[in-house]
């Protein structure tokens, strides 16, 4: 035997039948053949997982230049920032702004009604004088053509000019003062009227009796001193100091024809 040759190996026993190999775990890799002999074939390299993009991509910054400052970072929270902020509640907003507006309406209304009575309290002295003389004036205008004294003719004559400057002055004191002719005192003016009437029912007694130069021209006199007595008490006593001043030299003017009347003497028939 040619010791050279491989010696044949002793005989094995039988492997015993078990369970089925696993195809995929016993499957051998693919190979190739190169120069060095065979060799398992390369497998493809696992492609990266792209990782998630932000909701705000920074966009590219260009690099400072050489002496400028670097470039604020970027917020991705700019939006709220430019837009606008919701308006902040005034404190005359709604329900109780309407609320404050309408009592300050009303406070502002209930002080011009308070002044407005106030200006009348003040002026009710002015308001008697105005009526009468105006009273007066109608009174006059009736019996003056039925007068036959040539003196009393003059005297009623310088009067009823009188009257008339003087009612239209307290008219126009009266209307600085915001007094209106409807707001006048009711009680005073029924007063003043019903006082004119009674004058009106004596001088036509008078004139029926003959007797008109004499009663007109005394109880002229009583009347006109009736009127000074109201004048001098209104310019000392009045707030106002051109109502003061209206008092006192009407008063001063209506002396002169109240001493007129007083003095009367029949002097005939015209």
């Amino acid at each position: 035997m040619d010791p050279n040759q491989p010696q044949n190996p002793a005989p094995q026993p039988a492997p015993q039948p078990g369970p089925a190999p696993d195809p995929s775990a016993t499957a051998t890799p693919p190979t190739t053949d190169n120069f060095y002999g065979t060799a398992p074939a390369p497998q493809p390299a696992p492609q990266p997982i792209p990782s998630p993009q932000p909701l705000y991509q920074q966009p590219p910054v260009a690099p400072p230049q050489a002496g400028q400052p670097a470039p604020a970072p970027f917020d991705p929270n700019y939006l709220d920032y430019i837009a606008a902020p919701p308006p902040k509640a005034t404190f005359f907003s709604g329900s109780f702004g309407k609320i404050f507006f309408i009592m300050l309406t009303l406070l502002f209304f209930g002080v011009g009604i308070i002044v407005a009575m106030q200006g009348k309290d003040k002026t009710e002295d002015l308001q008697q004088i105005v009526v009468r003389i105006e009273n007066m004036q109608k009174v006059v205008s009736e019996v003056k053509p039925n007068l036959k004294s040539n003196n009393l003719n003059n005297t009623t004559t310088d009067l009823t000019l009188w009257m008339a400057n003087a009612q239209r002055d307290g008219e126009d004191l009266l209307k600085t003062a915001g007094v209106k002719r409807t707001q006048y005192n009711k009680k005073m003016i029924a007063a003043e009227s019903a006082a004119t009437t009674e004058l009106t029912d004596k001088f036509e007694d008078a004139r029926l009796n003959a007797n008109l130069d004499r009663v007109f021209a005394s109880t002229m006199a009583g009347e006109t001193d009736k009127l000074k007595i109201l004048l001098n008490q209104m310019s000392k006593k009045s707030q106002a100091a051109k109502i003061r001043e209206f008092g006192k030299k009407a008063a001063e003017n209506l002396a002169v024809y109240q001493k007129s009347f007083a003095d009367f003497k029949d002097d005939g028939i015209n």
